[in-house]
């Protein structure tokens, strides 16, 4: 069983305390960030080269060593009027958790979008 322990941090969009972060990525390329909070919400944000920013929100839960996330709320901007959207970007999507790394499963929907960055967080804090 992992646990995921969580250090004190006051987040500006709520009044959430502890959380704990992964980031990935490619250099100059792409940069993901996953806040998983421990009550049980996720805070997501990618920035890409293109000038496309990806902010998702969500809820999540651990079973065995799987994170499961769920969006409840997801905001994709652009500086070009067709790449803007509201759809939820995380639907049942898995990640394997090990050690201080969480990793897409390959049989996700979403794994094509970032199979060509990096598919594997790192744990920050």
């Amino acid at each position: 069983m992992t646990i995921i322990s969580c250090k004190s941090f006051k987040n500006p969009n709520s009044e959430k305390d502890n959380f704990a972060e992964f980031k990935g990525g490619r250099f100059g390329y792409d940069y993901l960030t996953l806040r998983i909070y421990s009550d049980s919400t996720y805070y997501f944000d990618r920035w890409s080269h293109n000038q496309v920013s990806v902010k998702d929100y969500g809820k999540w839960n651990l079973q065995n060593d799987t994170l499961n996330l769920n969006s409840t709320e997801s905001l994709t901007e652009s500086r070009f009027p067709k790449r803007k959207s509201k759809k939820k970007h995380f639907v049942n999507v898995k990640f394997s958790i090990q050690n201080d790394t969480l990793k897409l499963y390959s049989d996700s929907k979403i794994n094509n979008e970032y199979s060509k960055i990096s598919n594997e967080l790192y744990r920050t804090n």
